[in-house]
């Protein structure tokens, strides 16, 4: 387990974005000898990868570290973690999606998303959730749950345990961004393509009918 906070700070940058540099990265008040040995400590724990162009990158055992609230040992990490999606169009068919500028899959675009909360219905918490990220409201009812999992390459990118939401919302002005991700509405996607999140596809392609589905979906990348 890292505890180190320099360390904790490397991944945390580089969670909100695809790369970055080593003077980006580096605190001005931290000393470049000491910044270098941390950064070196993450790459030498295969949590961190350098470009040929001397960028660096979270490898997809680094993405799940930097999205922790709290950095995990390996196993732990084999532990689905829970999420809601929230799927919604408007009256005019339009599907409401976002794409994602945070890891695991930054710069994929998929649905609005976030973490059940203890105490609180889950078609609250998401109502919430599309109102804070989108300024808008729908009736949701859910309309599924399952599991994801994500592999890249020989590594376990993310596993989590889903339930899908659905609704419909009146056109209305949307929140068009935010620091962790840009949100638009899109009549007939492709959502096969690779700018999705790989999960879309099946997503959408589950039966639309008043009886939850359930699902459990693997991709590897």
């Amino acid at each position: 387990m890292l505890e180190h906070h320099i360390q904790k700070d490397i991944l945390k940058q580089l969670v909100h974005a695809p790369e970055a540099r080593f003077a980006d990265l580096k605190p001005d008040s931290v000393e470049g000898n000491v910044f270098t040995y941390h950064l070196q400590q993450l790459i030498k724990a295969g949590l961190v990868e350098k470009t040929d162009d001397g960028r660096y990158h979270l490898t997809a055992a680094g993405k799940q570290e930097g999205i922790a609230s709290e950095l995990t040992k390996s196993e732990a990490r084999r532990q689905a973690h829970a999420i809601f999606l929230v799927h919604v169009r408007d009256t005019e068919g339009r599907w409401l999606l976002r794409k994602r500028m945070v890891h695991p899959s930054y710069g994929k675009v998929g649905f609005i998303h976030g973490e059940p909360k203890a105490g609180e219905p889950v078609i609250e918490t998401a109502s919430k959730r599309l109102q804070q990220k989108a300024g808008l409201h729908a009736e949701l009812r859910i309309a599924g749950s399952g599991y994801i999992t994500i592999n890249h390459g020989d590594e376990l990118e993310s596993y989590v345990a889903f339930t899908l939401l659905t609704g419909i919302v009146s056109a209305r002005e949307l929140i068009e961004s935010d620091s962790t991700g840009e949100n638009f509405w899109a009549t007939d996607p492709d959502f096969s393509s690779d700018e999705f999140v790989p999960s879309m596809h099946d997503l959408v392609a589950q039966p639309a009918s008043e009886q939850p589905f359930f699902a459990e979906l693997t991709y590897n990348l």
